[in-house]
C-alpha cells in the first residue's frame, strides 16, 4: 500500500484522531506523501526505521497530537532523524536517492529546466551523508 493510500484511509477515519491510538505504518511507495499528510494533519512521527530486504522499507510509528508541523525536503523524502541513527540501511537508501536526484538534476539542467528543487534536496541529503555516513 502506498503512502497516499494510507493517508487517505487515515483521513477517512476521524475516530483515529486520539492521542492514545498509535500507528505503525509501512508505506511501500510514496512515503513522502504519507509524511506530508501526517505533519499537516497533527500526527506526530514518533520514530522511523529503515531496513533493506532486497529493497528499502521504512516503518513509521506515529500518533495524533493535533499539532501540525513542517518537515524539511529531506525529512519528507527520507524520514526523521530516528531513521538515521547509526542505521546503515538508511544511509544506503539516502545515497541511492541522492544518485537518482543527481541524474534528474543533470537531465533537467541540460534541458534548461528549473532544477532548484532538486538542487536544494541534493544539498540537504549531501549534508546528512557528510555528517554521519556509516557506509
Amino acid at each position: 500500500m502506498g503512502g497516499e493510500l494510507i493517508a487517505s484511509i487515515i483521513d477517512a477515519c476521524p475516530d483515529v484522531r486520539h492521542p492514545d491510538i498509535r500507528f505503525v505504518l509501512q508505506p511501500m511507495t510514496r512515503g513522502e506523501e504519507l509524511r506530508k499528510y501526517l505533519s499537516e494533519n497533527g500526527f506526530e512521527i514518533l520514530y522511523e526505521n529503515t531496513v533493506f530486504e532486497g529493497k528499502y522499507y521504512t516503518v513509521i510509528s506515529c500518533r495524533y497530537t493535533g499539532n501540525n508541523y513542517e518537515l524539511s525536503l529531506s525529512e519528507l523524502l527520507l524520514g526523521k532523524l530516528g531513521a538515521r541513527t547509526e542505521n546503515e540501511a538508511f544511509y544506503a537508501m539516502a545515497k541511492n536517492k541522492l544518485d537518482v536526484l543527481r541524474a534528474i538534476y543533470d537531465g533537467k539542467k541540460r534541458g534548461g529546466a528549473d532544477c532548484s528543487y532538486e538542487e536544494k534536496l541534493i544539498n540537504e541529503i549531501t549534508q546528512i551523508l557528510d555528517n554521519g555516513e556509516k557506509i
